[in-house]
């Protein structure tokens, strides 16, 4: 790299650029060109990074699984925005694959609704049993069951903390 300071203090890499590509010089060796329309006029790049990231929120951290009684004692699992499915299955969000009582495919989901700040859990007809503070999750409905931070959820033989992200004090909207 051949690190190059203009007359106006930028620096820049001379193998790359004949000069200062800050200074606005038209002669560049980078002849990408970059497409823009009006909202990207408008909107910064802070703007504009928010924006997709909210679009793809998903991805967003909303808490964890905390595994305080089986063999995955003391592991913690993340929680995203939207549905996070249960099981020993490797396309699970949560993979809990020491525990044949959990179902290989979804045993059950616990699902984060970003624009209410709620959690909850539904589970699966087809599997064992799911509790939350000790009380039995029927599955003769598809209604979720609503979750609190710090919730007991027994799921085969481990037993998990919710612990919350997002609440009231802080979500990503």
């Amino acid at each position: 790299m051949n690190l190059i300071k203009c007359p106006n203090n930028h620096f820049y890499n001379a193998d790359h650029f004949p000069s200062c590509p800050h200074c606005a010089n038209t002669d560049s060796s980078d002849s990408t060109n970059y497409n823009t329309n009006e909202s990207d006029i408008n909107t910064s790049p802070v703007e504009r990074n928010i924006e997709e990231m909210q679009s793809q929120n998903k991805h967003m951290l909303a808490g964890w699984l905390v595994c305080i009684d089986g063999a995955e004692y003391g592991k913690y699992y993340p929680l995203f925005c939207g549905s996070n499915a249960i099981g020993r299955g490797a396309n699970m969000d949560v993979q809990i694959t020491s525990d044949v009582e959990i179902s290989r495919q979804t045993h059950a989901e616990i699902i984060y609704d970003a624009d209410r700040i709620t959690y909850s859990i539904v589970v699966n007809r087809s599997s064992n049993p799911v509790y939350v503070n000790g009380a039995i999750i029927t599955t003769d409905t598809d209604k979720p069951f609503p979750l609190q931070d710090r919730d007991r959820i027994r799921i085969g033989s481990h037993t998990f903390i919710l612990a919350t992200f997002c609440n009231n004090d802080f979500s990503w909207r």
